[in-house]
């Protein structure tokens, strides 16, 4: 189903929810995580290098959502394992480890980078009820591949991108995920 019928399904069976998201790699508005936090009225925090899409293109349920601050944040910033407390504190989402992690409803990561190695750090500080993680479909299994974090990555992704080409080397394999989040 869509993450927001997911939603839905989860708040109907009953399921305790916190209301809140968090947003590894938001810069598009097309982004489902955007449409899950309007639909349901979702606090969280949202990071992306490029920043928020702009206003107008957004949908009127998200604009609202989008402009009431208390509720969604957005940080224009790249994710790093080092910075991703700082990101949840300045997104409002207190950043812990074991029993003092932060309960959350969903954890999207698409940064187009070190994917597998910033759910980890996030998983470590926080309690998702979902996990939504990109998989580069690129690397079959049982090929394991994880982009690591590099702080440069983002300034050569974005070089690359400008030029039309796009590296097969971001993210990781859906191999790399198993092995890391068994």
């Amino acid at each position: 189903p869509s993450p927001s019928r997911l939603y839905r399904r989860l708040r109907e069976s009953g399921v305790p929810l916190t209301g809140r998201v968090v947003n590894l790699g938001a810069g598009s508005w097309q982004d489902a995580a955007w449409a899950v936090a309007a639909a349901h009225n979702l606090s969280g925090v949202f990071m992306d290098p490029i920043g928020a899409p702009p206003v107008h293109e957004m949908s009127l349920p998200l604009r609202r959502l989008r402009e009431d601050r208390q509720s969604l944040r957005f940080v224009q910033a790249a994710a790093s394992p080092a910075t991703v407390c700082e990101f949840l504190r300045e997104g409002g989402i207190e950043c812990g480890g074991g029993e003092q992690r932060s309960r959350i409803d969903f954890l999207k990561i698409d940064t187009d980078g070190c994917d597998c190695q910033l759910a980890t750090t996030a998983i470590a500080a926080l309690q998702p009820l979902v996990v939504w993680l990109e998989i580069n479909m690129s690397v079959p299994p049982p090929l394991r591949f994880a982009r690591q974090c590099h702080s440069d990555w983002w300034q050569e992704w974005t070089r690359w991108r400008g030029v039309g080409v796009t590296m097969a080397t971001f993210g990781c394999s859906i191999s790399a995920a198993v092995a890391d989040f068994r």
